[in-house]
């Protein structure tokens, strides 16, 4: 099963230079799963989120460009597992009922996401395992003593993962632990349902 998430927000890690995305559940926010990505992506999603238009198309602008040229559309995102300390994504694309599996960093498939409306989807077992407990008002931004138990908590948590607790894709080589990951970039073509039933229950 696969969970419907929203973007809560970017935060820089008060003990470092990462940018951190925070996804949480709609509606009140009770858990978040914490990314860090990088600089160029961090700008690329705030940018996309803020609504502004570049005088020249960003990578993901152009990206979805060639896609909705070519009559292709982004029908989801889901970060699908945790490997190696780096979380793991797929892009599904839909071109005319045939649907295409890419694999995916999460702040590409992020960026993707918020520029085309495609779905945004955490897979439940990543949710469950991964996502810290919160207790946090919507209306508020995070403020750096959350930030940081946020993320000491979830290093906690990668400390006590066994490589069997899930399983997926690889880390890129450049990708420190505790950072976002993706296989070599891969395509699978489907012309069955692009996702499974998303679970819709707060």
């Amino acid at each position: 099963m696969r969970l419907p998430v929203r973007i809560v927000g970017l935060y820089g890690d008060p003990m470092s230079d990462a940018t951190i995305v925070m996804l949480g559940e709609p509606g009140e926010v009770t858990r978040v799963l914490p990314i860090f990505i990088g600089a160029a992506e961090a700008q690329s999603i705030a940018l996309a989120l803020a609504g502004v238009e570049m005088t020249r198309p960003g990578t993901h602008d152009l990206m979805l460009a060639a896609l909705e040229s070519l009559g292709t559309r982004v029908d989801s995102v889901t970060v699908t597992t945790l490997v190696d300390g780096a979380f793991v994504a797929e892009v599904v694309l839909e071109d005319h009922e045939r649907f295409h599996v890419l694999d995916a960093r999460p702040s590409d498939g992020i960026a993707l996401a918020i520029r085309s409306g495609g779905l945004l989807l955490v897979e439940n077992s990543v949710m469950d395992e991964a996502s810290v407990t919160v207790g946090h008002r919507t209306d508020q931004p995070f403020d750096d003593a959350e930030i940081e138990n946020i993320v000491a908590e979830f290093h906690d948590f990668l400390a006590t993962t066994e490589p069997h607790d899930f399983t997926g894709g690889e880390r890129a080589d450049d990708e420190p632990s505790g950072h976002e990951g993706a296989d070599e970039p891969g395509i699978s073509d489907q012309k069955s349902e692009p996702h499974p039933e998303e679970d819709t229950n707060d």
